[in-house]
């Protein structure tokens, strides 16, 4: 039994009792589709008046299906309507029409309101509407943009749980590629325009139609839509980006995550405080460090050490929650270095167009998350360390072989006078970390570095040979006299023994002074 078990003896017991915990406090999250309808309204919800912007295409019958809910409103916008409805309607409305064919395409480019000054100001960029890229599931092959190309929208909070929305984003165009066929819309006859206040709760919609060159209609839906959440929530929030989750399980979700954080939290020490055994000195004296564990489908954002005890404050989490908490267990690593180490880990430049001003003391912390296999309580994290070697010198359209790996480059393009692109190809090696540094005319070095993999955790991360794209700035195409392939090593460390779950249980009622979405 490993000693870590030996130190607590009711960690087994305790463990046992949290996975039952934490199925408690699923079954107290709120359903995708059902929601309460007597629970408290959005505007009695504590918290600061936020809003978020999001977007979904519609058939005809989910555009049918909006207008049944949603109230026309005045807007000197062109080709689209503007309407505003309660935003816990609209989700319902929506969630619906995704299970009833009424939605073609989700967006995962949601974008919440940052504070953007003391008056209350909050910012969203004019629209840049994903292209609802083919899908091998959708019933359509088709790609869709939909961008303002100037604008400038202001949301500003007032008094009584308001913000007054002010909609301006001219000339914006709607472009339409199906099975090769292309149509651009726009040209100064499309626009947004709005002004008026939204409460906690409502949403302002602007909807229109288009009509792709099959003759198939369908509406692109814009939704700037108001709620109650603290900066906590916010926080988290902004992990999730994904409108058709969104629909289905609104602010209200992860308002409950942040009460059983908070009240986890409470319990915690602070991440930054491994625990001895978690840490590892690396050849060149930076640290790598096991921050802690977490289950997000689970238990979303609540992390424990390696010994299994709750912690607070992760920094750096890449675990992606668009689309909802993915499952299994995760892991969180930290790099930890002086200001020197990471400059000589960042590139092999020996003459940088931009030298580093880091000062050698400053800290440099990294983060990376992984997925554990189930029950796997060993982790391998593999580490650049030490000086970088150059192996040998490329061009364009150019090969090289070392220790029985090629390394290729494709032709180069001239995406600006400054700016180049070029295809890569190679395979890693698993005891190397490889990097291009392309020289210039003046012998200057353009700080540029491909496949750095700095930090993998897992052996089965090394990129396979592929070609990728790789892009370079500062430098223009007839500035490159060569590229420097360089290696630094990857040294490896195993992380053993941590505590697969948590030895606390959850606090589960957080139910009390929830809203319905």
């Amino acid at each position: 039994m490993n000693r870590r078990y030996l130190l607590l003896p009711t960690a087994v017991m305790s463990a046992i009792f949290c996975a039952r915990v934490i199925a408690q406090v699923l079954n107290n999250l709120p359903s995708p589709s059902g929601v309460d309808q007597a629970e408290i309204s959005e505007a009695q919800v504590p918290g600061q008046i936020q809003i978020v912007r999001w977007n979904v295409l519609l058939t005809q019958a989910g555009g049918d299906a909006l207008k049944k809910i949603a109230q026309p409103v005045d807007s000197a916008s062109k080709i689209f309507q503007a309407m505003t409805c309660s935003a816990l309607e609209l989700r319902q409305t929506m969630a619906d029409a995704m299970a009833n064919n009424g939605v073609e395409r989700i967006s995962r480019q949601m974008r919440y309101g940052n504070n953007a000054g003391p008056d209350g100001s909050l910012m969203i960029p004019p629209i840049y509407l994903d292209n609802y890229s083919p899908d091998p599931v959708a019933r359509r092959n088709f790609q869709v943009w939909c961008f303002a190309r100037q604008g400038e929208d202001v949301f500003t909070k007032e008094a009584g749980d308001k913000i007054k929305v002010k909609l301006d984003e001219r000339d914006v165009t709607i472009r339409i590629n199906e099975q090769g066929r292309n149509r651009t819309l726009g040209g100064g006859s499309i626009s947004l325009a709005y002004e008026g206040d939204l409460g906690a709760g409502d949403a302002l919609v602007m909807l229109a139609p288009f009509t792709m060159p099959s003759q198939t209609v369908y509406y692109e839906m814009v939704v700037w839509e108001t709620f109650k959440a603290n900066d906590r929530a916010m926080q988290l929030m902004q992990s999730q980006r994904d409108a058709g989750w969104w629909c289905e399980n609104g602010p209200a979700t992860v308002r409950r995550w942040v009460a059983v954080l908070e009240g986890w939290e409470s319990h915690g020490h602070e991440a930054e405080d491994v625990p001895p055994g978690f840490s590892q000195k690396l050849e060149d004296g930076k640290e790598v460090r096991l921050i802690g564990l977490c289950r997000p489908s689970e238990a979303p954002f609540c992390w424990w050490d390696g010994d299994g005890k709750p912690i607070r404050n992760v920094s750096g989490t890449t675990i992606n929650y668009t689309g909802g908490p993915p499952t299994g267990l995760w892991a969180q690593v930290e790099i930890k270095s002086s200001g020197s180490q990471f400059r000589m880990e960042y590139g092999p430049a020996t003459q940088p167009m931009h030298p580093s001003n880091l000062p050698d003391d400053q800290i440099v912390q990294r983060y990376a998350s992984v997925q554990l296999p189930d029950g796997a309580n060993t982790l391998e994290a593999g580490v650049a360390v030490g000086p970088w070697r150059e192996i040998g010198q490329m061009k364009f359209n150019d090969e090289v072989q070392f220790s029985g790996i090629t390394y290729k480059t494709g032709p180069g393009y001239a995406m600006s006078k400054t700016e180049i692109n070029f295809m890569f190809n190679h395979d890693d090696d698993p005891d190397n970390v490889t990097a291009l540094s392309p020289v210039g005319l003046d012998g200057k070095e353009a700080n540029y570095v491909t496949h750095k993999q700095f930090l993998v955790l897992s052996r089965k991360d090394i990129n396979p040979a592929q070609d990728v794209y790789q892009n370079v700035q500062g430098m223009g195409l007839a500035d490159v006299q060569y590229f420097r392939l360089c290696l630094c090593k990857r040294q490896w460390v195993k992380f053993n023994g941590f505590a697969i779950k948590p030895v606390m249980p959850l606090n589960t009622d957080t139910s009390a002074s929830q809203p319905a979405q």
